[in-house]
């Protein structure tokens, strides 16, 4: 006799066992539950499928970028010791300004950059006899009416030829990092590539180099007067 299901309830098939009842869902139950068991597992492989491929990705991504990250850092080092190991020259552009350019230990341009605005600026290095005695001194030149500065042999240094310069109105263009080679590389450039000019040390008759005797009657033209404003 065919039994009447409550929803719900499972259809089952009584199997007699020492002397009771125990009921097994029938073939057809069986069936649907194999398939729905097949299809959980399926749908739960795909989510871990999904899983896996976006973890790898992240990975992946994360491994990417960590190793184009130590490829930054190795060009930056890299750049850096370039830069460390190159030397700057100093030199005269097309526009008559002064200029620098650093050239790497395997003889390649790194860049280069207009060091003053001034245009013409060069040395000028000024020398007298008195008594027998010989003094010096460096005379900066620039195109500009007022474009002079005069160093004294005993300040002759990197540092007092900035300050000065920089009291002048003169600004030097380099980066922090090679401030302070550009400026001593920049200081012999003017010495080596200066002109030699002899001047009177006083008003009155001077003894010159040549043996000769000068006279000179305007004191803004001796090397007291340029050089110590006596």
């Amino acid at each position: 006799m065919k039994q009447n299901f409550q929803p719900g309830q499972v259809e089952t098939t009584p199997v007699p066992q020492n002397g009771g009842n125990i009921y097994f869902p029938s073939p057809q139950i069986q069936n649907h539950l194999y398939l729905r068991e097949a299809q959980l597992r399926m749908e739960t492989a795909a989510r871990l499928a999904i899983i896996d491929r976006e973890y790898n990705w992240r990975n992946y991504l994360l491994e990417k970028t960590e190793l184009m990250q130590i490829r930054r850092n190795e060009t930056i080092e890299l750049n850096r010791r370039r830069r460390l190991l190159a030397t700057a020259r100093i030199f005269v552009n097309a526009a008559r300004q002064i200029s620098v350019e650093i050239i790497a230990q395997d003889g390649s341009k790194i860049g280069e950059k207009v060091l003053m605005d001034q245009k013409n600026l060069h040395g000028t290095l000024l020398f007298s006899l008195f008594r027998e005695e010989k003094f010096f001194a460096l005379q900066i030149q620039w195109d500009s009416p007022l474009g002079k500065v005069v160093i004294k042999e005993a300040d002759l240094c990197p540092k007092v030829m900035v300050r000065k310069l920089a009291r002048a109105g003169v600004a030097i263009h380099c980066s922090r990092e090679r401030r302070t080679e550009i400026i001593e590389t920049l200081f012999a450039f003017l010495l080596e590539t200066a002109t030699t000019q002899e001047l009177p040390y006083t008003v009155g008759w001077n003894k010159m180099s040549s043996g000769n005797w000068y006279f000179e009657s305007d004191s803004r033209k001796t090397f007291k007067e340029m050089c110590y404003g006596e």
